[in-house]
């Protein structure tokens, strides 16, 4: 029985000295993470006011001659305060003249892509970095050409580019067809840097 007793008194001696090791290496704080990503958004539209409606009418011009400056206000957002970058392309180098009713287009009736000149600007109303150092004037091709040789770095919501565009066909331009005119798709593609 006294060894028992013994026994039981070492069982409950060893249990307490646990207890009290436990509470005596208890925490009292813990250091924890959390992790998680914001996406870079940039984005590109038509502005309101310029030549944004489409097509952008330039009327009648005269074959090779640089006709008066449109300007096409698009409207850009982004939160990449790394830059952005905005180009132009389209989808063929020759367009045929085309039209509504009356127009019966004559398939020899054709304008370079490159007719359509555009001059890029620096941008605006965006909140700090730089606004950009527009490219020299380009003709449109169906090979993308950036709008500018520094990208812009600001960032906001309505950050805009007045984009310049002109006509110059070359001076071998037929006239179009009655009711037909030469309509020139133009894609503007923006990304994050």
């Amino acid at each position: 029985m006294k060894r028992l007793r013994f026994a039981l008194v070492g069982l409950v001696v060893a249990a307490l000295g646990i207890l009290g090791a436990s509470a005596a290496s208890a925490a009292t704080s813990t250091t924890y993470s959390v992790q998680y990503n914001v996406a870079v958004v940039v984005g590109i539209g038509q502005a309101i006011g310029g030549c944004g409606a489409a097509p952008c009418n330039f009327g009648t011009v005269v074959p090779g001659s640089v006709s008066t400056s449109n300007t096409d206000a698009l409207v850009i957002n982004s939160n990449d305060s790394n830059g952005f970058q905005v180009n132009a392309t389209t989808s063929a180098a020759t367009f045929t003249e085309t039209g509504g009713t009356g127009c019966t287009p004559n398939s020899g009736n054709t304008v370079p892509s490159t007719s359509v000149q555009l001059s890029p600007a620096a941008v605006s109303g965006g909140t700090g970095g730089t606004n950009g150092t527009p490219a020299a004037t380009f003709g449109l091709s169906t090979t993308a050409t950036n709008f500018w040789s520094a990208p812009p770095t600001t960032t906001g919501n309505s950050i805009i580019e007045n984009l310049g565009l002109a006509i110059l066909a070359p001076a071998t331009t037929h006239p179009n067809s009655a009711s037909c005119s030469y309509t020139v798709p133009m894609t503007f593609t923006i990304s994050a840097l």
